[in-house]
């Protein structure tokens, strides 16, 4: 089955986009309850991490800080061990150090660009149990057009254009009120026709991906978000 085969499923990308949420939302939990004193660090390739053991067994979550750039950074990949991990760099001045994790834990901001940027290593995580060669696939990301065009990436990044109107199907189908539809499609983005909705989304800061997109993946996002919005659109019917 060719990679595109393998993506085009709404419903698929729905519980994707489900189970996301949830590990983003145990990560938030997680970091703003958790004790001090439960924390373990790790030295890895000489750097020392901040290694969240009790969100999953299935996959090492990783805390660090780096001051060689300008916003969270994350990365997906495959430890030594054979283990999945998800790495989150926050911006800091100095390494992780045991007599600093609280302060680090008090400085840590889930906003939306971290939101983002979580959600899309984890469906990384997600695509690995259906794309074996995975790790032969991994490009580097100075070449945006190479990058944003990899199927690997296009189909993180297509998560996070599409992320409101998952979000919108997520919630619209537990309300039954005509008014509280109108105010979600509202504060999601999701208007009466496509054109429009699609607008909205492409507001949210995806200009440099949308334009490194080849044209065979420009016609697979719309083709996508409109199978999306069809479902969206059907449960305010």
């Amino acid at each position: 089955m060719r990679y595109y085969e393998l993506f085009e499923n709404a419903d698929q990308d729905i519980s994707y986009n489900k189970e996301a949420k949830q590990f983003l939302s145990d990560i938030i939990d997680y970091c703003q309850t958790v004790s001090p004193q439960h924390i373990k660090i790790y030295k890895i390739s000489g750097e020392n991490f901040i290694v969240l053991d009790d969100i999953s067994d299935d996959i090492k979550i990783l805390i660090n800080r780096n001051n060689t750039k300008s916003s969270t950074h994350g990365r997906y990949g495959i430890l030594k061990s054979g283990k999945p991990y998800i790495k989150i760099t926050f911006v800091g001045d100095e390494p992780v150090e045991r007599k600093d994790i609280k302060n680090i834990f008090n400085k840590i901001i889930f906003d939306e660009w971290t939101q983002k940027m979580i959600l899309h290593e984890y469906i990384h995580y997600l695509d690995s149990f259906r794309i074996k060669t995975m790790s032969k696939n991994i490009v580097d990301a100075t070449d945006k057009e190479k990058y944003y065009n990899n199927p690997i990436e296009f189909n993180a990044y297509y998560h996070n254009v599409a992320d409101n109107l998952m979000s919108f199907i997520h919630q619209a189908e537990y309300l039954n009120s005509r008014e509280q539809i109108k105010d979600l499609m509202n504060y999601y983005g999701v208007k009466e026709n496509f054109t429009e909705t699609l607008n909205e989304i492409l507001k949210n800061d995806f200009s440099d991906f949308m334009e490194k997109l080849n044209q065979r993946n420009k016609r697979a996002i719309y083709k996508r978000l409109y199978t999306l919005y069809k479902k969206a659109i059907d449960l305010t019917i």
